[in-house]
């Protein structure tokens, strides 16, 4: 019997202006009293629990065979809020920042519903986008 091990990373919905901008949240901004080092339930995430989920990974198992990426690495926003330089900016971070902690490991990626600008694209035909 042969026996693999693999990672599964998704949804992690980072948010680079988590500290300053406070559109992260979900909510009325007045029910998040504080932003914890680690993010808040009611938040998109900010780099320190990216890079910390990461680092638990490494620590747990460094040398998977392979990573398999769900998607919806970029934060939760509306049409408005974010450009497509924004957008590849949140991947490309992500990206690199797997690719150096796993080096030369295979990685499997998709994306997802908010990875796409504007958001919510996929399968959706160019007339329908906006209806």
């Amino acid at each position: 019997m042969v026996v693999g091990y693999f990672w599964h990373i998704s949804e992690i919905h980072y948010h680079p202006t988590y500290w300053t901008e406070g559109i992260s949240c979900h909510t009325d901004p007045g029910h998040v009293s504080t932003l914890g080092r680690f993010g808040h339930h009611f938040c998109d995430p900010p780099w320190t629990l990216v890079e910390e989920a990461l680092d638990e990974m490494v620590r747990r198992k460094a040398d998977p065979d392979f990573i398999v990426w769900t998607g919806d690495t970029s934060y939760h926003f509306s049409r408005e809020q974010r450009s497509l330089a924004e957008a590849v900016d949140v991947i490309r971070n992500v990206s690199e920042a797997i690719a150096v902690r796993f080096p030369g490991m295979a990685v499997i990626p998709s994306i997802g519903n908010n990875d796409f600008v504007p958001k919510n694209l996929a399968g959706v035909k160019h007339s329908q986008q906006y209806s």
